[in-house]
């Protein structure tokens, strides 16, 4: 029990310390603690819902969510044929002749059965994750 004590002393000494250097204060100056001070908060008037809003942890997880989904949907397209068209002018320094252009097509075609599974795994694997973090902040959409 005294080693607890002596651990949280040193802790409130520390934080102390910590608070004095941001206020730009002496460490040897103390605070104490102003026990008729009250609050002007009621506790009826507070709403929940728009102070999870305003949080920016849950904000910066919300938009972790958003980038999910959208890195789920791009999941879905990378599962779906790919077409690119290329088309370069080739330059007189490199060639003989200076209209040569060079124009190349090129589709992937992802057909192998273990491609698909790992596209859908990985989907769903992403879903899983977003199901994870509304659970974390108590947004079950």
């Amino acid at each position: 029990m005294r080693n607890l004590t002596l651990v949280n002393d040193a802790q409130i000494i520390q934080k102390r310390n910590t608070l004095n250097r941001l206020m730009n204060r002496s460490n040897d100056f103390l605070f104490s603690i102003d026990t008729l001070y009250l609050p002007n908060v009621v506790s009826e008037n507070i709403d929940t819902a728009s102070l999870s809003q305003n949080r920016s942890d849950i904000q910066r997880i919300d938009k972790s969510i958003q980038s999910m989904k959208f890195n789920r949907i791009l999941e879905g397209y990378q599962s779906k044929p790919d077409f690119t068209i290329s088309y370069n002018h080739i330059d007189r320094t490199r060639s003989r002749n200076a209209k040569s252009v060079h124009a190349a097509g090129m589709v992937s075609i992802p057909i192998a059965p273990w491609s698909s599974k790992m596209y859908k795994s990985n989907a769903k694997g992403i879903g899983m994750e977003i199901r994870a973090m509304q659970t974390k902040t108590g947004d079950h959409q």
